[in-house]
């Protein structure tokens, strides 16, 4: 099995030139139409980045198992999947799923023209900034990236107009009860992603942000 990982580190060695990028597309969507069941025609390509791994994981290693330690380039694809997104590492024919799908709707194009703007500057109150590296965090490993790839762009004390926090699920009816809670908005790969506080609990990654909450 080992030799197998060494030999996977070679093949993912190539220049990253066009025709390898296709290969790493076309090697990421039948991964994820062989795992899920999926037709091929119903997987499409949100964007592909070359990334270089310290083992033959790919960057999402399975817990217990034993890895090559040799760096190993390849590429890691984002794919939809109706309204879900998928995140593959491609490393020559070897490809790795990592993570859980996660809502299409909580990703949102950076802004045109803001590209270069400086992002939000760090919360100081210690526990602002434990919520932003929480989110930071989460978001890192859904995306596979190193948080030091995610930046801050918002960080804001809001009252939710409800226990939905901002967000509310299909079909749910919260109680119309303010509250308390942070708005933090986060910038990856081009995208920006809402996260949502409320109530003393953890941020999480809002799919249908409705109400942007008063302050």
């Amino acid at each position: 099995m080992l030799f197998l990982f060494v030999a996977i580190a070679v093949l993912g060695s190539g220049s990253g030139d066009e025709a390898a990028r296709e290969r790493a597309v076309v090697t990421a969507r039948a991964a994820i139409a062989e795992r899920e069941g999926l037709k091929l025609e119903s997987i499409e390509t949100e964007d592909i980045a070359p990334r270089e791994w310290p083992d033959a994981s790919l960057g999402c290693p399975e817990k217990g198992r034993f890895y090559a330690q040799v760096m190993t380039r390849g590429y890691r694809v984002r794919l939809r999947v109706a309204k879900t997104i998928r995140i593959v590492h491609v490393s020559g024919a070897h490809a790795v799923v990592c993570g859980s799908p996660f809502a299409a709707a909580a990703v949102q194009p950076e802004p045109a023209g803001e590209a270069h703007q400086a992002v939000s500057p760090e919360p100081e109150a210690p526990a602002q900034k434990a919520l932003v590296n929480q989110a930071r965090e989460d978001l890192a490993r859904r995306l596979s990236l190193a948080p030091g790839d995610v930046s801050l762009v918002k960080f804001k004390e809001v009252v939710w107009p409800d226990r939905g926090f901002g967000c509310p699920g299909p079909g749910v009816a919260h109680p119309q009860v303010p509250q308390d809670g942070v708005l933090i908005v986060l910038q990856a790969a081009g995208r920006r992603y809402s996260y949502h506080s409320g109530a003393g609990g953890s941020p999480f990654l809002c799919s249908n942000p409705d109400a942007a909450g008063t302050r």
